[in-house]
C-alpha cells in the first residue's frame, strides 16, 4: 500500500505526457533540430506545430537550480536585508576559510605541461567549457582556438596522433579579450576590441565564422553566459554594464547612474544560481547587481587599494567571490557581509591586467607572478603560498581552471597556450 502511494505522489510530481512531448519538440526547433523535432513528433503522434521555445531547458535549469541550492547558503546581500544579528555575524566568521586559519597548508600537486599550443600573436583568454570536455583559447592575432581535452590527454600519456586542434576560428577584426562557452558546451562565445561578440557553432565540422554576432559602440572586455544560455552580460569600455538577449540580440544597459562604474569594466561573471552578477571595474570598484532589477546591490569601493580590479569569480556556492587586481593581492571576498575573509599575498601583479581562479575543487587559488613569469598556488583556505612553477617567456594574461579536474590552462605574451597536470 505504501508503495501505491508513494507511486501516485512521484506521478502527480511529474507534467504529464501529453504536456512534456510539446515542450520537447519546441525545444528541439530551437536548438535547429528540426529534422529530430519532426521525427520526434512522428513516432509519438503529437502534432508538430509548436513555435520554436526554449521553455523546456528553462524548466529543467529552475530544476537543477532548486535543487544544487537545497545545501547552498544563498547570497543575501547585507544593504538588502535586516540588519545581522550577532549570531549571524559568529556563523559568518566561522565559515569554511575562516575555520581554516592556523591550519596546516596542503601538499602542491607536482605540475607538468601535457600540451602547448601556438598562437600568432599573444595569447590573452580561455576558458574550459562545462562539463571539462572543451578548452578555448583566444589571442591578439583575432582568433580563437577550440582544443578537445581527451586528445590532449591521449597525446600525453598514449602518444597518440590526434591533434587536440580541433577548431580555429577566425571572424574578428581586432584581439580577441574573452571567450565563454554556451552551457550546452556547443556554442563558443568572443568578444574583441573590435566592437563586437560573436557566436560560434562548434558543432560544425568546418565552422570558420561566426553564425550571430552582437555588435556595441564600445571595445568589449568581458562576456560571460547566463546559467540558463539565453543571454549574456558584457562588460565595456563603457562604465554601463549591457545584457544581450541572445535570441532576439536585444541589449539591454542602465542608463549611467551614481551605481554605475566611473570607468571601463575588466571582467564580468555571473552567480551560479544566475541571480546575481559581479563586475570588476578600472575604477578599484567591486560591484554586485540583481540580475532580475538590474539594480546595483553592492559596492566594494577600494577593493584592491583603488588600483583597478582585473578580475572577478564566484565559489561554487555563491556565498564568497575570488578577486585580483594592480595590488598584487588576490582576495576572497564573503558576498554576505562584504568583507575580506582571505588574502592571497606574494605573487607581483602590478601592470599585467591578468586573472586569479581556483582550480576544480577550490582546493587553490591560481595565479600569476608578473616578475618571473610564473605559476603561483594558494592554500584557498589557509591562504599559504604553496608553490610558484616556471610557466612561460613573458607575462601571463590569463589562467583557467577545468571545472571536473586538477588541470588548467595558462596564456601568455609568448603567444602560446600550456596546459598543465599533475605529473
Amino acid at each position: 500500500m505504501e508503495d501505491t502511494e508513494s507511486n501516485i505522489s512521484d506521478e502527480d510530481n511529474q507534467l504529464p505526457r501529453a504536456e512534456v512531448l510539446p515542450l520537447i519538440i519546441s525545444q528541439l526547433q530551437h536548438y535547429g533540430l528540426n529534422s529530430i523535432a519532426a521525427v520526434v513528433a512522428e513516432e509519438s503522434n503529437t502534432p508538430y506545430a509548436f513555435d520554436p521555445s526554449p521553455q523546456l531547458a528553462e524548466l529543467c535549469y529552475q530544476g537543477k537550480v532548486g535543487r544544487d541550492n537545497d545545501d547552498a547558503e544563498e547570497i543575501v546581500p547585507a544593504d538588502l536585508t535586516e540588519e545581522i544579528s550577532d549570531e549571524e555575524s559568529t556563523e559568518a566568521e566561522e565559515s569554511s576559510w575562516a575555520d581554516a586559519k592556523g591550519q596546516a597548508p596542503t601538499t602542491p600537486p607536482n605540475l607538468a605541461v601535457w600540451f602547448s599550443t601556438q598562437h600568432r600573436e599573444a595569447c590573452r583568454t580561455a576558458v574550459f567549457s562545462a562539463d571539462g570536455k572543451y578548452l578555448a583559447t583566444g589571442s591578439e592575432d583575432t582568433t580563437m582556438k577550440v582544443l578537445d581535452v581527451s586528445r590532449i590527454k591521449a597525446a600525453f600519456r598514449d602518444g597518440a596522433q590526434e591533434k587536440p586542434v580541433i577548431r580555429t576560428l577566425y571572424d574578428h577584426m581586432a584581439p580577441v579579450n574573452d571567450v565563454h562557452f554556451h552551457p550546452n558546451g556547443t556554442v563558443l562565445a568572443s568578444c574583441s576590441h573590435d566592437q563586437t561578440i560573436k557566436l560560434f557553432d562548434i558543432q560544425m565540422p568546418n565552422v570558420k565564422r561566426s553564425f550571430r554576432y552582437l555588435q556595441d559602440a564600445n571595445v568589449v572586455r568581458s562576456i560571460h553566459f547566463h546559467p540558463s544560455g539565453d543571454y549574456i552580460a558584457a562588460g565595456t569600455d563603457h562604465e554601463a554594464v549591457r545584457i544581450f538577449d541572445v535570441h532576439s540580440l536585444k541589449c539591454f544597459s542602465a542608463a549611467a547612474s551614481k551605481e554605475s562604474h566611473t570607468g571601463a569594466i575588466n571582467k564580468i561573471r555571473y552567480a551560479p544560481s544566475g541571480k546575481f552578477f559581479a563586475t570588476a571595474g578600472d575604477d578599484g570598484s567591486i560591484k554586485m547587481w540583481d540580475t532580475v532589477s538590474g539594480q546595483c546591490v553592492k559596492t566594494i569601493s577600494q577593493a584592491h587599494s583603488g588600483r583597478p580590479v582585473t578580475s572577478v569569480r564566484f565559489t561554487r556556492s555563491g556565498r564568497y567571490l575570488l578577486s585580483c587586481g594592480l595590488d598584487s593581492v588576490g582576495k576572497l571576498w564573503d558576498m554576505h557581509t562584504g568583507n575580506a575573509v582571505q588574502e592571497f599575498v606574494g605573487a607581483s601583479q602590478k601592470d599585467v591586467y591578468t586573472t586569479n581562479t581556483f582550480n576544480y575543487n577550490e582546493d587553490y587559488v591560481l595565479g600569476t607572478d608578473e616578475k618571473d613569469w610564473a605559476i603561483v598556488m594558494w592554500d584557498s583556505r589557509t591562504g599559504a603560498l604553496l608553490k610558484k612553477t616556471p610557466a612561460h617567456m613573458a607575462p601571463l594574461r590569463c589562467i583557467a581552471a577545468s571545472p571536473v579536474e586538477n588541470t588548467f590552462v595558462t596564456c601568455s605574451d609568448d603567444y602560446r597556450a600550456k596546459f598543465w597536470g599533475e605529473r
